[in-house]
C-alpha cells in the first residue's frame, strides 16, 4: 500500500497530480490548503486551524503545537498500518511553509518516511531558513529520508508536479530500507542520490544566494555548485520497486 501524505499549500496542491494513482492520499492542511486538493475525498481531508487565510504563514514552530491534536488520528493510523505492512509512508510538503513542515514533523516522531520537499526559490526571503528548517525537521524524526526539489521558480507548477511524482515512487518502500537509508545519511536531490551532509550545504547555499539577491542581484560566479556523491555511484534511485506506473500516463 503506497500512503502518500500531502501537507502544506504545496503539498495539497501536489495532491492533485495523484488523481488516478492506486495511492492512498491523505491532505492536512488550512481551509485554504485544502481547497486545492482537487479530487481527495472529505474523508481524506484534514482541516486544521493553522495558518493565515491569506497563506504564507511561516511559523512552523508555532503550527506544530496547533495541529498537534488535529493530526494525532493520522499519525496513530499511519503507526498502525507501518506496523502491519511494514511499509513506510511519504509526506510531499514544501520546507518553506507551516502546516506541511509541522506536519511532517510530526508524523517523523513516530514512523519512518520519506521527506518530499520542495525547496524555497533563491529569492524567498525563507531561503534564508531552509537549512534550519531542515534541521528542524531531522532532528525530530526517528528515520527521515529526505528527497529535495528545487523551486527555480515560485509561479511554476513544475516543482509542485515532480514533489507529486517522488512522493508516488518512495511511497510504500520498505521500512528497512528507509531505516538503513536514513542511518547511512541518504538524500536525494530529485533524482540524484547524495548525502544529508552535502544536501544541507546546499541549503546553505540558498540562504547565502537569497541574502544576496535580497541585498542585490549576486554574481555567477558566487552561485554554488553541487558535487554529488553517492552510495550506489550516482544517478537514478536504485531500490528494487519495480512499479511500473509513470506519470506521464496521467499527465
Amino acid at each position: 500500500m503506497k500512503v502518500v501524505v500531502c501537507a502544506g499549500g504545496c503539498g495539497c496542491r501536489a495532491s492533485r497530480f495523484l488523481a488516478g494513482t492506486d495511492a492512498e492520499v491523505v491532505v492536512v492542511g488550512s481551509e485554504l490548503d485544502v481547497g486545492y486538493a482537487e479530487g481527495v475525498p472529505g474523508e481524506k481531508r484534514i482541516v486544521v486551524n493553522a495558518g493565515d487565510p491569506r497563506g504564507g504563514f511561516r511559523d512552523y514552530r508555532t503550527t506544530l503545537r496547533r495541529i498537534k491534536s488535529d493530526v494525532r488520528p493520522l499519525v496513530k493510523k499511519l503507526v498502525e498500518g507501518f506496523d502491519e505492512t511494514g511499509r513506510a509512508p511519504a509526506v510531499v510538503f514544501g520546507l518553506g511553509g507551516a502546516v506541511g513542515l509541522a506536519t511532517a514533523a510530526l508524523i517523523a516522531e513516530r514512523v519512518p518516511l520519506v521527506a518530499v520537499m520542495v525547496l524555497p526559490s533563491h529569492g524567498e526571503p525563507c531561503a534564508r531558513e531552509a537549512r534550519e528548517r531542515f534541521d528542524f525537521l531531522m532532528d525530530r524524526g526517528r528515520a527521515v529520508v529526505p528527497v529535495a526539489v528545487r523551486n527555480m521558480d515560485p509561479d511554476s507548477v513544475e516543482p509542485v508536479r515532480v514533489a507529486a511524482e517522488f512522493g508516488f515512487e518512495f511511497a510504500g518502500s520498505r521500512a528497512d530500507k528507509v531505516a538503513n537509508d536514513a542511518g547511512n545519511g541518504v538524500a536525494y536531490l530529485e533524482n540524484r542520490v547524495t548525502t544529508v551532509s552535502e544536501l544541507r550545504s546546499y541549503l546553505d547555499s540558498l540562504m547565502t544566494e537569497s541574502a544576496s539577491l535580497i541585498g542585490g542581484v549576486a554574481d555567477d560566479d558566487e552561485r554554488f555548485e553541487l558535487t554529488f556523491s553517492s552510495t550506489n555511484g550516482g544517478g537514478e534511485r536504485k531500490d528494487g520497486n519495480d512499479d511500473s506506473f509513470r506519470f506521464t500516463d496521467i499527465i
